[in-house]
């Protein structure tokens, strides 16, 4: 279901051009974990654990993603001061 957005490149590359996107879809993202978390913590009482394991798998999955969107979120940032840094000099 996330496979998409397991590929580091496209993380990077829609934090880069997207960035009020990649923002906002890793809040949605971290608290679609933090719910799932509460979820399963009620939903595990007497569950199979081939069930909850399954779950905790997306979570992962989920909070790799998430990962991946704010290390490109970060460098891109990185890449807009380095770019204005040198912009600056230039304009002296």
């Amino acid at each position: 279901m996330f496979d998409v957005f397991v590929d580091k490149k496209f993380a990077d590359k829609l934090a880069k051009e997207e960035r009020s996107f990649a923002k906002k879809l890793s809040n949605h993202i971290g608290n679609i974990i933090s719910e799932m978390k509460r979820a399963i913590a009620a939903f595990a009482a007497g569950k199979d654990k081939i069930e909850i394991k399954a779950l905790y798998n997306d979570i992962e999955k989920l909070d790799k993603i998430r990962d991946m969107l704010l290390e490109g979120l970060d460098k891109a940032s990185e890449n807009f001061r380095a770019r204005e840094q040198e912009q600056k000099k230039y304009r002296r």
